[in-house]
């Protein structure tokens, strides 16, 4: 009775990390999205602020590269926290407009990973567009708002 006890338990256990993962990185619907990148735009456009360039990390993972296949330069990014991700507490997810998953933020580069810490505790905002593939590499421009 314990083994079959243990076993259900295991299954149980595998089933919902399953559902956790699945729902880890989602954002809003795109009209909600289109609303946010227009506030998040409005407040680039008034302040201003740095310019940064990076690579998009793990793009080429679970099929998110025929998300990333699908986009132009110039499109719209938007960088939500992930609260849930076991590889770093400070990950922030790239995604489309369409709630698609693109991608991560670097980390540990160039100051990213405050960038990060910030984004995690609701500090700043990133605005953030699609530059174009350099060498067949996502490549993206972001700066920081407040």
């Amino acid at each position: 009775m314990k083994g079959f006890i243990i076993i259900f338990a295991i299954i149980i256990g595998i089933y919902v990390g399953r559902k956790i993962k699945k729902k880890r990185n989602t954002v809003k619907p795109l009209s909600t999205n289109k609303i946010l990148w227009e506030e998040l735009e409005e407040k680039y456009n008034e302040q201003q602020p740095k310019l940064y360039q990076m690579s998009l990390m793990g793009w080429n993972h679970e099929g998110r590269d025929k998300y990333i296949r699908k986009m132009k330069a110039g499109d719209p990014l938007l960088f939500v926290p992930d609260r849930n991700n076991p590889y770093d507490d400070f990950a922030v997810g790239v995604f489309n407009l369409a709630g698609d998953h693109l991608g991560y933020m670097k980390q540990d580069s160039g100051g990213i990973k405050s960038f990060g810490e910030q984004l995690h505790e609701e500090k700043i905002e990133i605005y953030g567009k699609l530059l174009g593939f350099k060498n067949d590499w996502p490549y993206m421009e972001f700066a920081v708002v407040k």
